[in-house]
């Protein structure tokens, strides 16, 4: 009974996983070193739909703290131009699915120990 109340639950998690919703998406770390380049992060925040990760909000942002969030694919490349005309410096992470809850690996996994 155990065994089949936790694979419920592993079933309902997992059929919340993302699939195709994220593809395109990036994760991008920056580190604003001026106001221009904080500013920016807000306004950025204010007029796209861009997803905080760390930290979790754009009000926390602060110069000399690194910043990651997720940009939606259609937004990308707009963003990337707008970093590079700030001299604003970045990393991406090209599959953020998985980087910011690993409790969606954890079930995977626990799956498939119970099978």
């Amino acid at each position: 009974m155990e065994g089949h109340l936790l694979l419920s639950f592993v079933t309902v998690v997992l059929g919340k996983v993302p699939g195709d919703q994220y593809a395109g998406d990036k994760v991008l770390r920056l580190k604003p070193d001026n106001e221009q380049q904080l500013q920016f992060i807000r306004d950025v925040a204010q007029t796209m739909k861009i997803d905080f990760w760390q930290p979790s909000s754009p009000e926390l942002v602060t110069t000399n703290r690194t910043v990651d969030f997720r940009v939606p694919a259609d937004w990308v490349s707009s963003i990337q131009y707008r970093l590079q005309k700030i001299g604003l410096k970045y990393e991406l992470d090209s599959d953020p699915t998985l980087t910011q809850d690993n409790s969606v690996q954890r079930c995977i996994s626990l799956s498939k120990l119970i099978s």
